[in-house]
């Protein structure tokens, strides 16, 4: 959906001003780049071999999980201030490899289903919870 050719061009910036809903998947190819600064993404699922840069704003995968390790689409070290809301229905911190997310200066995390920390023997994850207004919740 973003890279050369596709719908929506070979880059894409959601700004404070912009939202994007995706029923299905979105897939950043390897030539583009996706940046959420200020705006909204909600997607089913969140795949990328390209660059995706999630500056501030609110991230929801309303139908996938996110995993938080190396080579994560989002990288292995994650961190959510108040410019950042993630909202996954599953989440993983050092799921096959090392992943950590702080979560800190009013920053939310959502989860709609699962979230677990290492929860396999591949990996090693770290979640740090720190400073007022800092929440995650699940349902």
């Amino acid at each position: 959906m973003v890279g050369s050719g596709e719908i929506l061009g070979s880059s894409l910036t959601l700004d404070a001003d912009k939202a994007l809903v995706v029923g299905d998947t979105t897939n950043v190819a390897a030539d583009g780049t996706l940046t959420l600064d200020g705006g909204e993404l909600t997607t089913g699922t969140l795949t990328s071999s390209g660059t995706i840069a999630f500056i501030s704003g609110t991230l929801t995968l309303t139908n996938s999980n996110m995993i938080i390790q190396s080579g994560g689409i989002l990288g292995g070290n994650l961190v959510i201030d108040r410019a950042k809301t993630l909202q996954p229905k599953m989440l993983f911190v050092g799921f096959l490899d090392d992943g950590e997310l702080v979560i800190t200066d009013g920053g939310t995390v959502t989860v709609s289903d699962v979230a677990a920390i290492a929860p396999s023997s591949g990996g090693d994850g770290n979640v740090l919870l720190a400073g007022i207004g800092s929440t995650i919740c699940t349902f």
